[in-house]
């Protein structure tokens, strides 16, 4: 009779572990919506340009990041219904954190040395909005000129976006 109280236990905490999950998934997309709609209400992104200069998806961002913290918080739960919280999400955390750092680390190369460029680069300060250029096989016009990118529109209204290092070394 134990061993069958035993699976009977672990089969309701595995259905359970699942019902988390599934109401999880819902909760998580339900307030990731929500803090979209807010934030687009309170206009945040047009506030973010206007005071500190710069075009962020601020809503979009925060709004995914309330819904993978809704889904992580879920399944964590889900994993201590089952009782294997603390060695799967110590596996979990340490691979997202390996990752995390990975994906960053290259991400600030790229991005500082783009930056960087886009500061100091007199060629790139010579561009004009509208002016009429051709760069690695993208000709267009040009759209927009910002600190780390150039934006070309072409004949095909196709929307390219260089990075200020590829300008840089064209124009060598």
């Amino acid at each position: 009779m134990s061993v069958f109280s035993t699976l009977q236990s672990i089969l309701i905490n595995g259905i359970v572990a699942v019902l988390i999950i599934f109401l999880g998934l819902i909760f998580g997309r339900f307030l990731g919506n929500l803090t979209k709609r807010v934030l687009k209400e309170l206009e945040v992104n047009r506030l973010l340009k206007k005071h500190i200069f710069l075009e962020l998806k601020a809503e979009n961002v925060l709004g995914e990041v309330v819904k993978y913290a809704s889904y992580i918080t879920a399944v964590v739960i889900a994993l201590n219904k089952i009782g294997v919280t603390g060695i799967v999400l110590y596996i979990i955390l340490s691979l997202g954190v390996v990752i995390t750092v990975g994906i960053v680390l290259f991400d600030v190369r790229d991005f500082s040395h783009n930056l960087i460029v886009g500061l100091f680069s007199k060629k790139r300060k010579n561009l004009k909005k509208d002016q009429e250029i051709n760069i690695s096989n993208v000709k267009g016009n040009i759209i927009s000129v910002g600190i780390t990118e150039i934006r070309v529109k072409t004949k095909n209204d196709d929307i390219i976006i260089i990075p200020s290092s590829l300008i840089i070394k064209e124009f060598k």
